[in-house]
């Protein structure tokens, strides 16, 4: 994959994802209060999957040195391990934010209606750049483990 695309892709992919979510959640949702209750069950079920991409992304950062197939040993030669292991330190940083975002947005606050908008369309946009960041090394990194030692 192009490096350019490679470096950007998470950020692209978020950005039109959180356009479909607006568009989803303004325009076929009848009701507001519809869109509200699918918001935040969608709070509710990413703040389970990033604690959990979290753990398993920092158990990974504990033993990507010990991995030997062939792949990994080509990553280290063209020396593109620190730019794996600066993946998998977006992805952790993404999850963490993601994390503390979803928490934060359990406070209701006093605001006018587009502080709240914006507020929801950010916590969109950190929840889509976190899932694209994990999926991003998560693609890299099974293909550096499973691959055989031919």
């Amino acid at each position: 994959m192009n490096r350019t695309v490679e470096k950007y892709y998470p950020f692209v992919l978020s950005v039109s994802s959180v356009v479909f979510m607006e568009y989803f959640l303004l325009k076929i949702t009848p009701n507001p209060q519809q869109a509200t209750s699918i918001y935040k069950n969608l709070l509710s079920q990413s703040l389970s999957v990033n604690t959990t991409l979290l753990g398993f992304f920092l158990t990974i950062f504990t033993i990507l040195n010990t991995i030997d197939t062939v792949a990994m040993k080509y990553v280290r030669a063209l020396g593109l391990e620190e730019r794996l292991k600066g993946f998998l330190a977006s992805a952790i940083k993404a999850n963490f934010v993601a994390t503390a975002v979803i928490l934060l947005s359990n406070f209701e606050f006093e605001s006018t209606f587009w502080a709240r908008e914006i507020f929801r369309i950010s916590v969109l946009f950190v929840l889509a750049y976190a899932l694209f960041l994990s999926i991003r090394f998560s693609a890299l990194f099974v293909r550096i483990a499973t691959s055989t030692n031919k």
